[in-house]
């Protein structure tokens, strides 16, 4: 996959030139944090998979008119709310079409998400958000260092003591004080670089 172009230009290619290439960039890189956002609102596997294509759907089509504009907002904002109204609707239409035993749940599911303010939505998009990207600067770094380098910094990160990782993996203290840091700060910067180009 081509490198990523900084937000505001893949946004610009996606709603001026319906560029596909750009398109296949932005599925990749938004439609596995929709749905960690779409399964926090009590959705199913399944159902939230389905919900992705309509979301999915409506972003292409809504990014044809869309402009950025930074002081209103985060762009990511934008899309947990389209995911939002779009999991309010899913689970209307569910109520409509079965109002038997399953009908209350379903109201009272609605109920709760019509409760859900702007503020909360971004709250929900803010911290998986976080979650997610340095999920992905984990992915990406653990392809600049070999196996040692990782595990020390993931042992560490799961609780262990330098000690007790130095003992698990053969190393000196040193070398795992020294390869977690490294590990670390590579994490660090692909954050801040995945938040500046994606975020």
């Amino acid at each position: 996959m081509a490198t990523l172009n900084t937000r505001l230009t893949l946004i610009q290619k996606i709603s001026q030139t319906q560029d596909e290439n750009s398109w296949e960039e932005f599925v990749h890189y938004y439609k596995r944090y929709l749905y960690v956002v779409v399964r926090n609102m009590n959705i199913s596997h399944h159902d939230t998979e389905e919900l992705i294509q309509t979301v999915m759907l409506k972003v292409w089509d809504k990014l044809k008119d869309f402009q950025y504009h930074p002081s209103k907002g985060k762009f990511r904002y934008w899309l947990c709310t389209i995911a939002r109204n779009s999991v309010v609707d899913f689970i209307r239409r569910s109520q409509s079409q079965q109002r038997r035993r399953d009908g209350l749940k379903q109201e009272k599911e609605v109920a709760n998400l019509n409760n859900v303010e702007l503020p909360e939505v971004e709250e929900i998009a803010e911290r998986e958000w976080q979650n997610y990207i340095a999920n992905l600067a984990l992915e990406s770094t653990k392809k600049q260092f070999n196996e040692k380098h990782v595990n020390c910094f993931l042992l560490y990160s799961e609780g262990k003591t330098i000690t007790e990782v130095a003992e698990a993996l053969g190393l000196s203290e040193n070398s795992v004080y020294i390869y977690k840091a490294k590990v670390q700060e590579s994490i660090v910067r692909e954050m801040k670089r995945l938040d500046h180009e994606i975020g």
